[in-house]
């Protein structure tokens, strides 16, 4: 069971990548294309897989389950490494929060820059492949 559920992670980070390619695209759509109703609620389902998808249901799954059991069993993690792979996430939780903000701004018209969302989109998305590439 307990190789099941890491490779059950392992397939998930894919899952999450092609995430990552999809929220960058819409950054790069809002940017050549401005603002529309369509690019903004691709933006917010994007928000949404990695809200409830990648942070509600892997994250918690790594968190609750894995990164205890990789300390109890003293595998080539330490808790240094765990502690910042839990700081990334919610590293993590901050873009998302970034990126809806300025989501529901160019939805009011407050702001009109798109290019925030595109550049919140590339970070997020450096950080989280750097983060999978740490957790292999």
């Amino acid at each position: 069971m307990k190789l099941q559920v890491s490779k059950d992670l392992r397939d998930e980070h894919e899952a999450v990548l092609t995430g990552l390619e999809l929220l960058q695209a819409v950054g790069r759509s809002l940017e050549r294309q401005g603002v529309s109703e369509e690019a903004i609620e691709d933006g917010e389902k994007m928000l949404e897989f990695f809200s409830v998808f990648g942070d509600g249901c892997h994250h918690a799954k790594e968190e609750r389950y894995f990164f205890p059991e990789v300390e109890r069993l003293k595998l080539p993690f330490d808790q240094d490494r765990t502690d910042k792979l839990v700081e990334e996430h919610e590293q993590g939780r901050g873009y998302i929060k970034s990126m809806r903000k300025v989501l529901d701004s160019l939805r009011t018209n407050e702001v009109k820059n798109t290019s925030d969302f595109g550049s919140l989109a590339d970070e997020y998305t450096r950080m989280l492949s750097d983060h999978i590439d740490a957790g292999r």
